[in-house]
C-alpha cells in the first residue's frame, strides 16, 4: 500500500494542503507475507492453535443456544486471545498484519460477525479494514442513511442494524484496530443513474462519462472532483462514517477512470477528465487575465493553439502584455519570440496547466473529504496499488 503525501504538490503550479497520516502497511492483504529473517518465521504469525480455535467456536455456538456459562467463558476467551495477540504482535514481525473485509446482509445473523472476527484473530490479524462505501452502497443503517446511496443492509426488520458500528466494537473487543475503507471518486453505477447526476459526472473531451466508456467497469461511475454536489454528498457520507469512531478512514479510488491499451495513456487534453461542467469552469478560472482565459478556452476546445490564435488574442486584449494563468512564468516576451517557437512553448504550458488542474482537483476533493476524520482525531489515509 502506498500513500499520497503532500510532497506531490510541490510539482504542481498551484497547491493546497492535504493530510495523509496512514496506518501501518506491512502484511496488508495476506498472511503469506515473507518474513525478513528465519527467526521471525518461527513465530507462526501469531496464529492460534487448532485446539484453541475449536474451543472458542464451540463456546460461541453453545452461547448462541442460550448457555449462560458458555457465554461467559466465550467472552473471557475473547479477551484472553486479544491480550495474547497484542503481546505476540509487539514481539513479532510484522507488528501490524491487516486485511480488508466486505460485510454482507448475512453478517447480521447472530454470531456471524463474531465468528468472522474470531477467524481473523486466529490467523494473527490485528488490523481490519471494513469496506464502508463500495459499489454505490454504504454500510450505514437504512433508518439513518441520509446519503444518496443505498444501505448494504436493506432487509425488513433490520433498518436500525448498524453493522459498521458493530464491527468496530467487536474488533476493539478482540484487540484489533478497525478502519473504515471507502471508495472515493468512484461513486458507483446507481449514483450515475440518478436524474440529477449528469452535471456531477467526470467527462473527457470526447463528451464521455464513465457510463459511456465501453471498456470501463460496469460498477464504476467517477465524478468530477470539482463538482460542488459531489463534494457535498461525499463529505456528509464521510461525516456519518466518522461518527462511528473507527480507528481511521482509508480512501480508495483516489484517481480518475483508467482506460486500457492505448487509452490508458493521456496523450492529448481531450483524454483528460476535465470536461465536466465544474472542472472546465474551474480551469478557465485559473486564468489571471483575459488573454490567458481565451487561450485556455481555445486550447481546451480544440486540443491545440495556433500562431494565429496568439495574434488574434493579442489584438482582442491589447491591455494584456502576456497571457497569464496560475503558475505561469513567461519564458520569453511575446513581442520578441518567433511565432512558431512561441506557439510551441505556450501549447506545452497549457498542457502542463491542464494536467496539473486534473491532479489538483483530486487532491482538493480528498483534502475536503478528510476534514470530518481529522476533526475527530482519527487517522486518515489515501491508498493506491501500483500496476
Amino acid at each position: 500500500m502506498n500513500v499520497f503525501r503532500s510532497s506531490l504538490l510541490r510539482s504542481l503550479p498551484f497547491g493546497s494542503g492535504i493530510v495523509a497520516a496512514l496506518v501501518a502497511t506491512t502484511g496488508l492483504l495476506s498472511p503469506l507475507a515473507t518474513a525478513p529473517a528465519a527467526q521471525a518465521q518461527t513465530a507462526g504469525y501469531c496464529q492460534l492453535s487448532a485446539e484453541a480455535i475449536n474451543q472458542k467456536q464451540a463456546l460461541l455456538t453453545a452461547g448462541l443456544q442460550g448457555d449462560r456459562n458458555a457465554q461467559n467463558s466465550y467472552r473471557a476467551l475473547v479477551h484472553q486471545h486479544a491480550d495474547a495477540l497484542n503481546r505476540c504482535r509487539n514481539q513479532t514481525w510484522p507488528r501490524q498484519q491487516a486485511i480488508w473485509i466486505r460485510l454482507y446482509p448475512c453478517d447480521v445473523q447472530p454470531g456471524a460477525l463474531d465468528a468472522l472476527l474470531d477467524r481473523l484473530v486466529a490467523r494473527g490479524y490485528n488490523e481490519v479494514y471494513v469496506e464502508a462505501f463500495y459499489n454505490g452502497q454504504v454500510l450505514l443503517p437504512a433508518a439513518e442513511n441520509r446519503t444518496p446511496w443505498v444501505s448494504v443492509i436493506r432487509s425488513q426488520g433490520y433498518e436500525n442494524t448498524d453493522l459498521l458500528a458493530a464491527a468496530i466494537a467487536k474488533g476493539h473487543e478482540r484487540g484489533m484496530r478497525v478502519y473504515a475503507w471507502m471508495f472515493t471518486l468512484n461513486f458507483g453505477y446507481t449514483y450515475g443513474q440518478r436524474p440529477e447526476a449528469a452535471p456531477v459526472l467526470a467527462r473527457n473531451g470526447h463528451g464521455q462519462s464513465t457510463l459511456d466508456v465501453q471498456n470501463s467497469n460496469s460498477d464504476e461511475v467517477f465524478v468530477d472532483p470539482y463538482s460542488p454536489q459531489a463534494k457535498r454528498d461525499f463529505y456528509y457520507l464521510v461525516e456519518a462514517i466518522a461518527r462511528r469512531q473507527p480507528d481511521g478512514v482509508l480512501f480508495d479510488y483516489i484517481r480518475y477512470p483508467r482506460g486500457s491499451g492505448a487509452a490508458s495513456v493521456a496523450g492529448q487534453v481531450s483524454d483528460l477528465w476535465v470536461y465536466g461542467q465544474s472542472a472546465q469552469q474551474a480551469l478557465y478560472q485559473r486564468a489571471l487575465n483575459s488573454s490567458g482565459q481565451e487561450l485556455i478556452r481555445r486550447f481546451v476546445s480544440r486540443g491545440y493553439i495556433t500562431a494565429n490564435d496568439i495574434q488574434a488574442i493579442a489584438s482582442l486584449y491589447p491591455q494584456d502584455s502576456e497571457p497569464q494563468w496560475q503558475g505561469r512564468i513567461a519564458s520569453a516576451p511575446i513581442a520578441t519570440t518567433p511565432p512558431a517557437q512561441l506557439q510551441s512553448a505556450l501549447q506545452a504550458e497549457l498542457w502542463s496547466l491542464s494536467v496539473a488542474h486534473a491532479i489538483q482537483g483530486v487532491l482538493d476533493f480528498l483534502n475536503l473529504a478528510i476534514q470530518p476524520v481529522v476533526q475527530r482525531n482519527l487517522a486518515a489515509g489515501a491508498v493506491f496499488f501500483p500496476e
